[in-house]
């Protein structure tokens, strides 16, 4: 799924706001996982979703799977074996209920689509200003709450992240049923990595 018409990433994001804030600082990777959460949390829209199956993830400690950050909803989590693992999804990482010898396991799920050679998080163009305006709030959250910033002009910053929601959520410019049809599953032997989350090779791809 390459970055062409209907989709952009995280770095024209961070050229937008050092275009605008001259004097701050917007780390590329926060600018990544800040977006990945507008489109899969925030904006949600399920059309436009990928299923990624058979997924393998590394298992750390015996127990724990680190996920990747577009992740909208799970689908099946199952052993190299095909028996279904039992587990509890506690933010970005998987708890298994037992300690297992395996060290890798398989994921199915929904999320938003990914650049297969980097493996960034993709952005639905028209939802370019809400990404921004999620990072602008998320970067001086911290300095609204040491007073650095005002609850006037706080007021502001949330006001202009609304209004970029609805923005967003209103965009026609939408790819057709046909280009969804052919795109829509993504297989865990294609890509090495989901945004900084390598996937476990097992003898290589």
């Amino acid at each position: 799924m390459s970055n062409g018409f209907y989709y952009t990433s995280h770095h024209e994001i961070v050229n937008r706001l050092a275009k605008k804030f001259k004097t701050k600082d917007f780390n590329p990777d926060d600018v990544h996982d800040w977006c990945a959460e507008v489109e899969n949390d925030i904006l949600r829209d399920n059309d436009y979703f990928v299923k990624f199956l058979k997924i393998p993830l590394t298992i750390k400690n015996s127990k724990y799977i680190t996920l990747p950050c577009n992740i909208h909803s799970i689908f099946d989590v199952y052993f190299e074996s095909g028996i279904r693992a039992k587990y509890i999804h506690i933010g970005n990482k998987i708890h298994l209920h037992k300690e297992v010898s395996d060290e890798f396991i398989y994921i199915d799920y929904k999320g938003t689509p990914i650049d297969e050679n980097s493996g960034d998080v993709l952005i639905l163009r028209g939802h370019e200003l809400a990404c921004e305006m999620a990072c602008v709030k998320n970067s001086f959250f911290e300095e609204y709450l040491n007073g650095k910033i005002d609850g006037q002009r706080w007021g502001v910053i949330i006001e202009e992240y609304e209004n970029s929601l609805n923005v967003a959520t209103m965009d026609m410019r939408r790819m057709t049923r046909g280009n969804f049809e052919t795109m829509e599953n993504i297989l865990g032997n294609k890509i090495p990595v989901i945004g900084r989350v390598p996937l476990y090779q097992k003898g290589g791809f």
